[in-house]
Formats: structure tokens, C-alpha cells, sequence
């Protein structure tokens, strides 16, 4: 089973500027934030359904389609059914109001903006760029490191999970069979290793870490190093620009549903 979401593809969308990548993450969640109005939000959606389509992201949409789906539909229904937009307080509604179904609306497309630009930053970005992007916007060294280890530890600690299921599985250990409760319990076996496991990398990782000097007080050198292009600069104008006019829409009051 493949744990890791990143996807090498030989196209231009992979080989931006790490700090690009980060924009476009970030500048998603600047632009649509404080908007309602799903018209107003839809544009960035299909935006980013088009930059998955072009990274060849195929096999993650595959993976996150059940959340694709969920996500929205679940959003949809609770907002539209209890509450009441532009009321004070929670309310349950079998015939939701038309502004009530329009604020669902705009609140499921903005989940929906954010899950896809996170897939699609985690499949065309390496831990590597990542720490790289957090490096060159002047966060420190042992911090950033830090975050590129959480994102390193995630899938390890994965890959260890399953491969003790497959062993407990081996030995006559049977997830499937029982209630949801008796099958939490058989995943007892499978906690304690992973747990103990994860507790011996981390000592190991430390001392490592030590024997390289990583808790020296001196200038860090950084290897590979992007350079920014015309590609990058292209892409960087494309989302100021884009990421510019959405905040101007919401400062001045437009993207957002009126308030009762």
C-alpha cells in the first residue's frame, strides 16, 4: 500500500518554486475564507479541480474521492437543515430557506477548495521543498525542520501500522470479525508496537541528530537550493493577482451573503 502522497511527474506545475507551491495553498485559503456566496467561491474551485487535473494527481483523487464527496454533502445538509442564516441561535428546519441553502452551499465549496488544495500541494511538493519554502520565508532552522519531521513521521508511522496489522493477521488475529467495539479491541496488539516503535526511532532520531551537530549554534547551508524562473514568476503574479481581487471582494463587502 503506497503511504506517501507525493507524485514525480515531469511537468511544469512540479517543478515550480517551492514558495510558489506554499502560495497556492495559503493564497486558497486567503481568498475564499471570508467569502459566502458560493458563485463567488465556485471560480476557485474549479481552478483547483483543473491544476489537479493538470499535476496528474489521478491516483490521490482516487484515495480522497470518499472525503471529495462526503465533505460537502455532509456540510450541505447540516448547514441548510439547522441553522437558519442571518438568525441568532441553532434551529432545525424541514423546508430550509432558499439564503439558508445558498449559505450551505458557499460553506461546502469552500471545504471542498480547501481539502482539494491540500491534496494537490501534498502531491506536487516533497518534504524537502517544504522545508526549503518555510526556510526562505526566514522561520527558523530547528522549527522548520520540526514541521518537515511531522510531515516524514506521518506516513512512517503508517507503514509500521500496517505492517504490524499484516503480521498480526499472520498469526490468526481476525479484525473482522465482531462488533465495532470487539474490533477496536483487537487493535490493542497493533497500538502497543507502533507506540514502542515510534518511541525507539525518536531516541535513535535524536542521537543522530546530535552526532550530526544539529543542536549547534551556527549558519545552516541548504541543499538542493530552487531557483526562481520566469515560469515562477508568471504563477506568482497569477495568485497575487487573484488572491488580491478575492480580499478586495471581501473587504468591500462583496462575496458575502447579506445578513438578516
Amino acid at each position: 500500500m503506497r503511504i506517501n502522497l507525493y507524485l514525480d511527474r515531469d511537468t511544469r506545475l512540479y517543478r515550480l518554486h517551492p514558495l510558489v507551491k506554499l502560495a497556492i495553498l495559503a493564497g486558497t485559503f486567503a481568498a475564499v475564507f471570508g467569502l459566502d456566496a458560493p458563485l463567488v467561491v465556485l471560480p476557485i474551485t474549479l481552478l483547483l479541480a483543473a491544476l489537479l487535473v493538470v499535476a496528474d494527481a489521478w491516483p490521490n483523487i482516487r484515495r480522497f474521492a470518499p472525503m471529495f464527496v462526503a465533505v460537502p454533502f455532509a456540510t450541505f445538509l447540516v448547514w441548510s437543515l439547522f441553522y437558519s442564516y442571518g438568525r441568532t441561535g441553532v434551529t432545525w428546519s424541514v423546508m430550509p430557506s432558499t439564503d439558508s441553502m445558498t449559505f450551505a452551499a458557499g460553506m461546502a465549496l469552500k471545504l471542498e477548495c480547501f481539502l482539494a488544495a491540500s491534496v494537490l500541494f501534498l502531491s506536487i511538493t516533497r518534504v524537502e521543498e517544504f522545508t526549503e519554502a518555510l526556510r526562505a520565508l526566514g522561520m527558523p532552522h530547528r522549527m522548520s525542520f520540526a514541521i518537515a519531521l511531522a510531515f516524514r513521521l506521518v506516513p512512517l508511522f503508517l507503514s509500521s501500522a500496517l505492517a504490524v496489522v499484516a503480521a498480526q493477521r499472520a498469526r490468526g488475529l481476525d479484525f473482522s470479525r465482531g462488533n465495532v467495539f470487539e474490533r477496536l479491541g483487537r487493535y490493542m496488539p497493533v497500538i502497543v508496537p507502533v507506540f514502542m516503535g515510534a518511541l525507539r526511532r525518536a531516541d535513535s532520531m535524536a542521537i543522530a541528530l546530535e552526532t550530526r551537530g544539529f543542536s549547534r549554534q551556527a549558519e545552516r547551508s541548504q541543499y538542493p537550493r530552487s531557483r526562481f524562473g520566469a515560469t515562477d514568476l508568471v504563477a506568482s503574479v497569477v495568485i497575487a493577482t487573484i488572491v488580491g481581487g478575492y480580499l478586495w471582494a471581501w473587504t468591500h463587502g462583496y462575496g458575502r451573503l447579506p445578513r438578516q
